[in-house]
This record gives structure tokens, sequence and C-alpha cells, in this order.
């Protein structure tokens, strides 16, 4: 007899979220598709499958809807329906707002509570999903430029292997001595712009050339290694297990999301925001140098994603009167 989803979750450990005790739900939780009840404390908790089931409802964006039902003749049969799943488009997606931006002390703060409480016993998952944050912050990349978007066929189906857009690899990362400042940075190069609006290119040398070639964007990102330390060592702990020319990142772009769901209970295109608002903070870039770091097509874009506060007004203010010129008579 096939086992049920109920049936699977009832079988195993788990521990309660108030007392900690670890228990077989089996015979200490009252099974329910919704909730179970720690009959040693009396916590009600939801069980994995309902968080599972929120988590796609809140982060991936789904919305039920109702589809006709038809014959075998293709005629719609009247007042009957099958209800379906279909993700919300990101128009319906809440925005980014000034209340959601966070200090970089913050983030290297959480980064290190959550996944350095024990670095002797860390897991791979654990190394990995931190570099992950890192260097999603520190490029201020979308979660498709860092994993790749994987070819498909003429079908829609993705094939094995193959990729329409090539994730990061370990080469494309480097420490390089700047010898103008006498310092080291930390870069990455060839990094995809995806979703800039690029015109298609058609290579006339090519005899056999009967469609036009979309040409991605590429930037390359470069930031002070001293500055960024404290981001760049999660990223190498993770490269160090890697060969020269691995994948940096080997997931889906939906597991890339997850992980970023895990550590701050938002969206993806959080650090985005968050990055473009700290580079502003804390070098003082300006629409046009924004521009160039993220790839984008023109410095409008600087608006959306730079978050400034009232007490970076008064700091510009205060430089501002500080290193005003003197008249000269």
């Amino acid at each position: 007899m096939e086992q049920t989803t109920e049936t699977k979750q009832a079988n195993k450990v788990f521990a309660c979220t108030k007392c900690g005790k670890k228990l077989l739900a089996k015979y200490n939780f009252r099974k329910s598709q919704k909730d179970w009840k720690c009959y040693v404390c009396g916590n009600e908790m939801e069980t994995p499958a309902k968080r599972r089931a929120d988590f796609y409802e809140d982060i991936l964006g789904y919305k039920k809807v109702k589809e006709p039902v038809k014959d075998e003749l293709g005629r719609v049969l009247k007042g009957e329906y099958n209800i379906k799943k279909v993700p919300i488009r990101r128009k319906n997606k809440r925005k980014f707002t000034d209340d959601d931006v966070i200090e970089r002390d913050k983030i290297v703060r959480i980064l290190r509570e959550e996944y350095m409480k024990n670095p002797y016993k860390l897991s791979q998952f654990d190394i990995r999903n931190a570099a992950f944050i890192a260097y999603i912050f520190l490029t201020g990349s979308r979660v498709e430029e860092v994993v790749g978007v994987p070819a498909v066929d003429g079908t829609g189906k993705k094939l094995q292997g193959r990729y329409a857009i090539e994730p990061v690899r370990k080469s494309q990362i480097t420490k390089l001595f700047y010898k103008k400042r006498d310092v080291y940075i930390w870069q990455v190069k060839d990094l995809p712009v995806l979703k800039r609006r690029v015109d298609d290119v058609v290579d006339h040398k090519d005899a056999f050339a009967n469609k036009a070639r979309r040409v991605v964007p590429r930037r390359t990102v470069a930031v002070p290694l001293h500055i960024e330390k404290e981001f760049v060592e999660y990223i190498d702990r993770w490269l160090a297990t890697l060969g020269e020319d691995d994948i940096v990142f080997n997931f889906t772009s939906g597991h890339g999301r997850r992980i970023c769901y895990r550590f701050n209970m938002s969206y993806n295109h959080f650090w985005r925001h968050i990055r473009a608002t700290d580079l502003t903070k804390t070098y003082g870039f300006q629409s046009l140098q924004l521009k160039h770091f993220f790839g984008w097509a023109s410095e409008a874009m600087a608006q959306k994603y730079a978050h400034l506060g009232t007490e970076n007004l008064i700091d510009a203010m205060i430089l501002g009167f500080e290193n005003r010129g003197e008249k000269v008579e």
C-alpha cells in the first residue's frame, strides 16, 4: 500500500517548537493536514506540509483559478470547474519600501548567528547557503544571473546539462592587486545582465543565419577586499571545496529563492535594493556609478533601487558644509 503525505509525516521524528523534546509524530502528535499538538507541553504547530504550502503561497505567489471542464468533444460543461493554482505575476507582488532597508552590520550579524553558530560542525549546505547570500549581496545579482537559465527544447522541456545563460563558475571569481591604491580587490567577470532591453543581432558573416541572435549584456563586479572581507570569507570557504571550473552554485533558481526566504523571510529581489542602498551609503555612489555597477540601461533605475534616509541627507549636508570652498580675496 502506497503511503500518503500524512502517513509519511506521521512516521517521522520531530522536535516540538516550544519544549524542544523530540517525539515520534505517529504517537505523540495529533495527526492533521494543518496542525499538530505536542502531548508533552500542549503546544500546537503547523505540519511540514502546511508550512510548505504557505511558503509557495507567499513566496512564489500562487493563486487559485477556476478552469471550466470540457467533454470529449471540447464543449464546456456548464457549472463544472477544476481548481488550478497558477503563479501570480511580478506586478502583483509587494514593492520594496524604506522600512525594508537593513544596514550591512545587521546582515553580517545575522549571517554569523545563523550559519556560524558552531564553525567546527558546519555542514556543506550551511557553508554553501551562507556563501550564496554573501554573493548575492556583494554583486547585487538576480538569482537567475547566478545559477543560470536552463536551455529548453521546442516543447519547453529542460535540456540536461545545457544552459541558455551559463551559471557562474569558480574561474570567474578572482582576487587581484590594485596597484593604484595599493589594495587587493575581489572581482567577478562576465556576469550576465538579464531583463535588460537590448537589440537582436544578426551575424551577416554566417550564410546560414536566418534569425537574429539575442546578445546578453555582461558586467564585471569588483569590490575592495579589505572593506568587504566579512562577506568574502563565506564565499572563500565554499570555493575551497570546488574544482577550478566547477559551477559555484549548482542548484535551481527555485532553490535559490528558498535560501533567500530562509534568511530574511522576503523575496530574492530584496538584495538588489539593499546593495544599491548600501553602495550609496557606504561608498557614496551616484546614479551613474550605480548604473555601471548593476549594468542598467539608464540612470533612472537608481531612483527605484537606492533608498536614502534622513541621516544620509544630514551627513551629506555636514560634509558639504565642511568641504565648502572659501572666498579668495
